[in-house]
């Protein structure tokens, strides 16, 4: 009898625990995207209007890959960039597309700098400047900020220190929002990367092939790219 008990009782635990993966499986395959089917464009058009309403922003519809879900986008779930599902839909963001690109451009280049791609957006839209811009020259000076003077967050050859040194500067935001300042109030917001060259690198605008304005020119492409492909 005991032994029929505990068989009993065994077999009666593997069947509770079949009949709840069972039902979080039906409820996967089958509820879950009927109730986003109705959820889901509610929630995108709640974010987009309010982003609109209040902050003058375009918002877009993505659905971010697996290593993103749980990925910090840079501020992008608190702020007027960005709005994330949470629960059930954290997987949805409807976001300022811009922020997004920046992220994974960053990410695939190895930059250090990934965390703020947002902060690169929000300075660029402070002052009128080229998103893209300051991201892209900090390719070509410093591999996106891994070949740098040591602790000095200057990925951008940027010389403002004692003696035309290398500015050094507290941290990586910090270091964006000030280049990105001084680029605007010193070259203006639209002069080209060719026209700029010779000023900001004057080596480089002697040199017939301008591989400096070429360089960045190409990782504006690259982010342009990156924008349409989401």
């Amino acid at each position: 009898m005991i032994v029929a008990r505990s068989i009993y009782e065994t077999g009666k635990y593997i069947l509770t625990g079949l009949s709840v993966s069972v039902c979080f499986t039906a409820f996967a395959w089958f509820v879950k995207p009927e109730i986003s089917k109705l959820i889901i464009p509610r929630v995108v058009s709640l974010s987009q209007s309010h982003a609109a309403d209040l902050e003058g922003l375009d918002l877009d519809p993505i659905y971010l890959s697996g290593s993103e879900r749980n990925a910090d986008l840079g501020g992008l779930y608190i702020t007027k960039y960005g709005y994330v599902g949470d629960g059930l839909y954290g997987e949805l963001v409807t976001a300022d597309t811009r922020v997004v690109a920046m992220h994974r451009f960053l990410i695939d280049h190895g930059s250090p700098m990934a965390g703020e791609a947002e902060t690169f957006v929000s300075a660029a839209d402070d002052v009128g400047l080229d998103w893209r811009l300051v991201a892209s020259i900090s390719g070509v000076e410093s591999a996106f900020g891994q070949l740098i003077p040591y602790n000095s967050y200057n990925g951008w050859g940027w010389r403002g220190g004692p003696g035309g040194d290398f500015s050094n500067f507290g941290s990586w935001e910090a270091g964006i929002r000030y280049v990105t300042t001084r680029i605007a109030e010193g070259y203006g917001t639209t002069m080209s990367v060719f026209t700029m060259e010779p000023i900001y690198c004057p080596p480089c605008g002697m040199n017939p092939e301008h591989a400096w304005a070429n360089g960045v020119a190409g990782y504006m492409a690259q982010l342009d790219n990156y924008r349409r492909e989401l």
